[in-house]
C-alpha cells in the first residue's frame, strides 16, 4: 500500500529534476488502522534525496500517507468515520494518537461535510425548534419537501442572519415558518421583507401546555397522598388530545371536573385553542379566539394571559397558518419529533459539532435538496453509538 512515487523523481521545492541520492535511508513512524482495536506503527525506510538546483533535501514520496501528522490514508478516512460514533478519548487510545489530533481531524471532516452540502433555498422555508444536547436550536428546513438545510447552534438573530446571508438563492423565499420569536423575525424581516411569516400555532399551544403543566404541579402541592390517586396518569392525560384519550382518560377527566376544576378548565381550554388555530377560516378563526380568550378569564386561568397577549401581538402571523398551501403540515412536524427523540436516546453526551456532522455525513443527500427528515431519524435510531 505504501509505496515510492514512481517515475523520475522531481524536486518538490523547484520542481527541477536534477536530482542525486543524498546520504541514508531514513527510518520513520506511521500510524496505521489499529488491528483488534490496539494502535498499529509501521515502519518505512525511506530514501533522501538532494536537488542540484536549488540544493535543498528531501525524502521520497509516498502514497497513501499524510506526512503532517505521520497517519496512514486510511487511518484518517477510518477516524473521521468512527469520530461520529465514539468520543475522541476512547478512539484515542484505541488507535494510538493524542485526544487534539483526533479532534483536530474530526473539524477538517466536518469543515469538509459543511462546504460540501450546498442546498438552495425553497420557496417555503421554516425555522424549526428543537432541542439538541439540552439546547433549543433552530433546525433549518425545505417545509414542502420535509428536508433539513441547515442547523443552527443557537436562536440568536445573529445565527438566522448569518445563515440567511450564506443560503443561494435566498430571493426563492416567499414564506418563512418560525415560532414567536422576536429577534427570528426581525433578521427575516431585515433580510427577507417581501417574505410572508407564518407562525406554526402549534408553538403557540406547546407554550399553553407548558403553563398547563404548572397547574398540574401547584394543583398536587396541595393534595394528600388519598386525593393524589384521582390524579392517576395526569401527565399523560393533558399531553394528549382529546380525540385520542381512552375511555378510562375521559373517566379521570370528568372525576376532574368535578374536584379540580381550574385542571379540567385549562385542559379544555387548551384543547380549544388547538382547533381554532387550526380553522381553515382565517376571518372565523380570529373571532372565535375573542370568544376563547372570554372563557380563559371566566376560568381564571391568569397564567394563559402571555399567550394571548403574544398571539393578539402576532395575530397576523399565528392566522396566516390557514392560508399555506400545503396539505401535509402535521407530518413535518411528526418528523422533527422523531428525530428530537432520535438524538436524545442515541446522542446524549455528544458535542453539537459531532451531531451535526452525523447530519452531514448522512448517505444520498441529493445536491441542492438537504437532507431527508425521515431518513436522518431512522439512520440516528438504528445505529450503535459507544
Amino acid at each position: 500500500m505504501y509505496v515510492p512515487t514512481t517515475g523520475p523523481v522531481i524536486c518538490p521545492h523547484c520542481s527541477a529534476d536534477k536530482i542525486v541520492g543524498f546520504g541514508a535511508k531514513k527510518g520513520q513512524i506511521f500510524y496505521d488502522l489499529p488491528h483488534h482495536k490496539k494502535p498499529t506503527i509501521t515502519s518505512i525506510d525511506r530514501n533522501r534525496y538532494r536537488c542540484k538546483a536549488c540544493g535543498r533535501t528531501f525524502l521520497e514520496r509516498l502514497q497513501g500517507i499524510d506526512e503532517g501528522r505521520n497517519l496512514t490514508l486510511r487511518l484518517i478516512t477510518y477516524i473521521e468515520r468512527q469520530s461520529l460514533l465514539k468520543s475522541f478519548l476512547s478512539l484515542s487510545k484505541e488507535v494510538g494518537i493524542t485526544e487534539g489530533t483526533i479532534r483536530n481531524i474530526f473539524h477538517d471532516y466536518l469543515d469538509g461535510l459543511e462546504r460540501n452540502f450546498n442546498p438552495i433555498a425553497p420557496e417555503i422555508l421554516s425555522l424549526d425548534e428543537i432541542t439538541i444536547i439540552g439546547k433549543p436550536r433552530y433546525l433549518v428546513c425545505d417545509f414542502a419537501r420535509h428536508s433539513i438545510i441547515g442547523i443552527l447552534e443557537d436562536k440568536s438573530k445573529t445565527s438566522v442572519i448569518q445563515f440567511l446571508n450564506q443560503l443561494p438563492e435566498i430571493e426563492r423565499i416567499k414564506t418563512v415558518i418560525m415560532d414567536i420569536n422576536q429577534d427570528c423575525r426581525d433578521a427575516v424581516t431585515e433580510l427577507l421583507p417581501k417574505a410572508q411569516i407564518v407562525v406554526n400555532p402549534d408553538y403557540a399551544v406547546n407554550t399553553l401546555m407548558r403553563n398547563l403543566e404548572n397547574i398540574r404541579k401547584m394543583t398536587r402541592n396541595k393534595l394528600n397522598t388519598k386525593e393524589l390517586r384521582l390524579l392517576a396518569h395526569d401527565r399523560d392525560i393533558i399531553a394528549k388530545r382529546h380525540d385520542d384519550l381512552c375511555d378510562q382518560d375521559k373517566e379521570r377527566l370528568d372525576i376532574w371536573e368535578n374536584r379540580f376544576k381550574k385542571l379540567a378548565a385549562g385542559y379544555w381550554r387548551k384543547e380549544e385553542l388547538r382547533v381554532i388555530l387550526n380553522d381553515g377560516n382565517r376571518k372565523l378563526a380570529m373571532e372565535q379566539f375573542i370568544v376563547w380568550q372570554n372563557s380563559v378569564l371566566a376560568d381564571s386561568l391568569n397564567e394563559y394571559m402571555p399567550v394571548i397577549d403574544s398571539i393578539f401581538a402576532w395575530q397576523d402571523e399565528v392566522f396566516g397558518w390557514s392560508g399555506l398551501s400545503v396539505t401535509d403540515k402535521n407530518d413535518h412536524y411528526g418528523a422533527i419529533c422523531g428525530l428530537e427523540a432520535s438524538i436524545q436516546n442515541k446522542m446524549r453526551g455528544y458535542s453539537f459539532d459531532v451531531v451535526k456532522a452525523r447530519f452531514l455525513s448522512v448517505p444520498g443527500i441529493r445536491p441542492g435538496k438537504g437532507i431527508s427528515l425521515v431518513k436522518i431519524a431512522w439512520k440516528l435510531s438504528t445505529e450503535r453509538m459507544d
